[in-house]
């Protein structure tokens, strides 16, 4: 399992860390393990996630070059804003996070309501 824990900064690593399935580096398989959570960003939208998808680019981490290893599978999915609104969102999460986590950090023009 892939254990990606940053300086805890004066919190406890439960506050930071959740579940996703990770690609640890080019055309490895994704793995369930801790990962960070992300953090409010401004023009970002920090989701918690229910429904995420899955393509064939997730299954064989072939990602496009530029993509920074360790990640959090992307994908598109449904969630909840801070605000409590259900919303779908696109594929374009914030790097490293993605659809495939308990929550993701997404730009807010990749965000909809539904």
């Amino acid at each position: 399992m892939f254990n990606f824990v940053p300086s805890l900064n004066n919190k406890t690593e439960k506050e930071i860390v959740m579940r996703a399935a990770i690609i640890s580096e080019r055309n490895a398989p994704p793995v369930v393990g801790d990962f960070r959570e992300p953090e409010p960003q401004d023009g970002a939208v920090l989701i918690d996630v229910d429904t995420a998808g899955l393509g064939g680019w997730d299954v064989l981490g072939a990602y496009r070059l530029g993509v920074e290893y360790p990640c959090v599978i992307r994908g598109e999915g449904v969630g909840r804003a801070p605000d409590g609104r259900r919303v779908y969102f696109g594929e374009r999460s914030v790097a490293p996070f993605g659809a495939w986590a308990e929550r993701t950090l997404v730009p807010a023009a990749e965000v909809w309501e539904v």
